[in-house]
């Protein structure tokens, strides 16, 4: 039996083989014994570098004909042994390991650049929403955390920046959105194996109240009604106010879409001003495109005054095409402007804050009148659900969140009114006691 040389100890992962760089030599017939080469996701031995600190490496396999491995680096020998565990873990579970040299800033860049741009070729992301992707990466995300490396991103530095950010004056729902932001980047990051965890998932979320804040009352709501009695787009207010839809989707309708005969309206896109991708000389242009979810696609009831204020447009819109002859720019649509063209939505909302101003309502939204819409018909006892429906919301969830405290005050007002048949105007009535039997 020969006698048998170990040069160097090994330290092995669990399950796995770890690479040494020693090896075992038969004494009596003077030839090593060289180990099996190390399969994939084998670790070397730790190895302290001339600079103090330790090196691991872990055998990632043959990726494009190469073989790959990771170093990884620690103060201590058992730190790297700690790291070299986990990433074999990591590894055995399907997770890529991270890169080391990719920033947060070039990550971000390419996926705006790249990715968004890809998704919106292939009509899977929004125009709108790719912009606002593209404004909070360059404005916030690049800016903040840039410099840092992708894998070495933690939850502590998105808690940091949403904090800065709070602090600066930005309101909850730009925080939610920086965060949303980040999020789905480096789900991208991870689907791409970049990083091994999504750390915008694991930061404290953002709390966001949705609840409608400011709305017309009924007294508002006719004297609005009264100053644009008359006005070209007179048809347009009552459309909004009296359906509850969106501006861009109003501004969207055409006249295929609506059946006066038949009293209904059909919601099937938005109009909404872009930025312009393809080097065109307009920073930006208007686009009809789908609407804001696949629930926005709804058919509406129209009522007496909603039709024939539509009735009234159709004949004001044929005189005024027929002044202009043929240099009527023809869309079909239902609200256009005196040549026929599309409305912008920011002109046609500064029309409107200034027809409320002269009306004394103050500077309004004509999103406003979309939440009154909905306060309008709460107000009258229209269950949540159709509410929601009426408004294409995505789920009642939604309608809930926007409007819950109005279904709140209804069912107090409920309790109340319950109250006053059983006892009265008295708040506190004393019990009536009933005779015992027999007595």
């Amino acid at each position: 039996m020969s006698d048998c040389l170990t040069v160097a100890p090994a330290v092995e992962l669990p399950g796995r083989r770890l690479e040494t760089t020693c090896e075992e030599v038969d004494v009596a017939q003077g030839s090593p014994k060289v180990r099996p080469r190390r399969g994939r996701g084998e670790g070397s031995i730790p190895k302290q570098r001339p600079d103090g600190r330790w090196e691991g490496k872990l055998d990632l396999g043959y990726v494009g004909g190469k073989r790959r491995r990771k170093s990884v680096y620690g103060r201590t020998r058992t730190e790297v042994a700690s790291k070299l565990r986990k990433l074999a873990t990591g590894l055995e579970e399907g997770q890529p390991p991270g890169d080391d040299r990719t920033t947060v800033a070039w990550w971000l860049r390419h996926w705006s650049d790249t990715i968004l741009v890809r998704r919106l070729a292939n009509g899977t992301l929004a125009d709108k929403t790719a912009n606002g992707y593209a404004d909070i990466v360059r404005l916030h995300l690049i800016p903040e955390l840039g410099h840092l490396k992708l894998a070495k991103l933690a939850p502590e530095h998105v808690d940091s920046l949403i904090s800065t950010k709070q602090q600066a004056g930005y309101s909850p729902n730009t925080c939610r959105l920086i965060r949303t932001t980040l999020r789905r980047a480096l789900n991208d990051a991870r689907r791409s194996g970049k990083v091994t965890r999504n750390v915008a998932e694991l930061s404290e979320p953002v709390a966001v109240g949705r609840r409608a804040s400011t709305w017309l009352t009924p007294e508002e709501a006719r004297i609005l009604l009264g100053a644009v009695r008359g006005h070209r787009l007179e048809a347009l207010y009552l459309v909004i106010l009296g359906l509850g839809l969106r501006r861009g989707e109003a501004l969207a309708l055409a006249w295929s879409d609506v059946d006066l005969d038949a009293r209904t309206l059909r919601v099937g896109a938005s109009l909404a001003r872009q930025r312009t991708r393809d080097g065109g000389t307009a920073a930006t242009h208007l686009v009809i495109s789908r609407p804001k979810t696949a629930s926005s696609w709804r058919t509406q009831a129209l009522t007496d005054p909603v039709v024939e204020a539509l009735r009234e447009h159709r004949k004001r819109q044929a005189a005024e095409r027929l002044a202009v002859g043929p240099a009527w720019d023809d869309h079909g649509l239902v609200f256009t402007t005196e040549l026929g063209h599309t409305l912008d939505p920011d002109n046609f909302s500064r029309a409107f804050t200034r027809i409320a101003q002269e009306a004394g309502l103050g500077k309004r939204h004509p999103h406003e009148l979309r939440h009154s819409a909905a306060t309008f018909a709460l107000a009258q006892g229209v269950p949540l659900h159709v509410v929601s429906s009426t408004l294409g919301h995505s789920s009642i969830a939604v309608t809930k969140d926007v409007y819950g405290h109005l279904v709140e005050e209804q069912r107090r007002e409920a309790a109340e009114a319950v109250s006053r048949v059983l006892w009265g105007s008295s708040p506190n009535p004393e019990p009536t006691r009933r005779p015992s039997p027999g007595l």
